[in-house]
């Protein structure tokens, strides 16, 4: 997970709100909520969920491309086709308890007015979307929550979008940046014997460094992408660390500064390359900065 950069907002995306909100405000403030059995004085749409409009292609395909083609909290490889957009602070309700809790703790006018809120939307992978990870969950550090009183009336009062008041347990990486409080390490570096094992042996593990990144671990379970990550350190980066450290003991300094530019460039800062966070720690361990420093190897770029 790392941070995310998303530019502007579509303006098909203002325009969906500027349709659906005030619809949705009239539900909310005649009683009701704004995806159920419709309850507003205002006939002029006619469903029971006023909520729509964000999945749009212009919305779908800007937050694909801003997010480099990868889930926005796992960093896999994505498609376009099928993904599903996310919402950081659930449109339907949001889910406080943990899960599998009886009874559930569900606060269900949370928080339908940020549906076409750009800040608020993430294009995630099936996985880290669905209930038994992300889901709608979204534990609060404190019971302050931000929710809105009735009537809010049109024009819209002004803040009506603020959340400053809220103190997240997760990470919204447009906002934060992921790196400061999770981290990959290696799990398994010796064998039951206790005897160091090989590089090539190793797995790697998420995890926290704050209490906002054991939140993620811990409701999320966003370590669900540690096998593939592991195959992608062993297959893709460790093998051209290997070939560096190599040149280095033969004294072909050039060479293996040059292999080092070239590991870099094509697995660490090229933006659709998926895993760069666990590959920026990864380096960390395998080539570490004093190493770096006594034989002239660029620093990493932290992503």
């Amino acid at each position: 997970m790392i941070r995310v950069k998303k530019g502007r907002a579509p303006a098909k995306l203002k325009q969906a709100r500027d349709k659906h909100l005030m619809h949705a405000v009239d539900e909310f403030d005649a009683g009701g909520t704004p995806w159920t059995k419709s309850a507003t004085a205002r006939k002029v749409v006619q469903t029971k969920d006023f909520l729509g409009g964000y999945n749009i292609p212009e919305v779908r395909e800007a937050l694909y491309l801003r997010q480099h083609k990868k889930c926005a909290y796992c960093e896999r490889d994505i498609g376009l086709d099928g993904t599903p957009i996310e919402h950081f602070r659930p449109r339907r309700g949001a889910w406080r308890h943990v899960r599998h809790a009886t009874p559930k703790l569900i606060d269900r006018d949370c928080y339908w007015w940020l549906t076409w809120t750009w800040k608020n939307l993430l294009f995630a992978c099936v996985t880290c979307n669905s209930g038994n990870h992300k889901g709608s969950f979204f534990p609060l550090a404190t019971t302050t929550t931000q929710k809105q009183t009735r009537p809010i009336g049109w024009p819209l009062p002004r803040g009506f979008e603020k959340t400053d008041r809220e103190q997240p347990l997760f990470l919204n990486p447009t906002e934060v940046d992921p790196l400061r409080h999770l981290k990959w390490v290696p799990q398994a570096k010796r064998n039951a014997a206790g005897q160091p094992l090989p590089h090539a042996l190793w797995t790697w593990t998420l995890s926290e460094k704050t209490s906002r990144g054991k939140a993620m671990m811990d409701w999320m379970k966003l370590d669900h992408a540690a096998d593939a990550v592991t195959g992608r350190l062993r297959r893709d980066v460790l093998p051209r660390i290997e070939d560096m450290k190599k040149a280095v003991g033969e004294g072909r300094l050039p060479a293996a500064r040059k292999l080092w530019r070239t590991l870099l460039t094509n697995v660490l800062d090229d933006p659709e390359s998926p895993f760069r966070a666990a590959i920026w720690c990864a380096l960390q361990v395998w080539v570490p900065r004093r190493f770096r420093t006594l034989h002239g190897l660029k620093q990493p770029t932290r992503p």
